[in-house]
């Protein structure tokens, strides 16, 4: 879509993959990377054309890739890790976030419930940290 002649994505932002990812590997299985980022465009109702979308050096699908960033944000946070074989699976410390978030889910106001400090040094923390709210685990 264009608004003011700026090309508007449909895709979520990497921080919008988060909590549905975890949801994904709640169940405790091991889940490969290709199988979670199908689910997450079908989650998501990606279209067709919205996952033929290519960041900007074009070498990657705008979706995998955002979906790969929250991958490795929860990496850094502890809440996924990779067993044998690219096996992904959610830690214990990624169960009870996840426990967490979905009960926030149905807290009428905007709370901090989490930081992820991925991609910083430990002294940009504060400027670059996200903060994860009850708006965003509606789903």
């Amino acid at each position: 879509m264009l608004n003011g002649g700026v090309f508007l994505s449909n895709v979520p932002n990497y921080k919008e993959f988060l909590v549905p990812f975890l949801i994904h590997l709640a169940d405790g299985n091991y889940h490969t990377i290709n199988s979670i980022i199908d689910e997450l465009a079908d989650h998501f109702n990606l279209s067709e054309t919205d996952k033929s979308e290519r960041v900007r050096c074009g070498r990657q699908f705008k979706y995998r890739n955002r979906i790969i960033s929250a991958r490795t944000c929860l990496l850094k946070t502890g809440y996924v890790e990779y067993i044998a074989d690219n096996n992904i699976i959610i830690t214990e410390k990624g169960i009870t976030y996840l426990k967490m978030a979905t009960k926030l889910k149905k807290t009428p106001r905007r709370q901090p419930i989490s930081r992820f400090n991925c991609f910083c040094s430990p002294n940009d923390t504060e400027l670059l940290s996200v903060r994860i709210t009850s708006n965003i685990v509606e789903y």
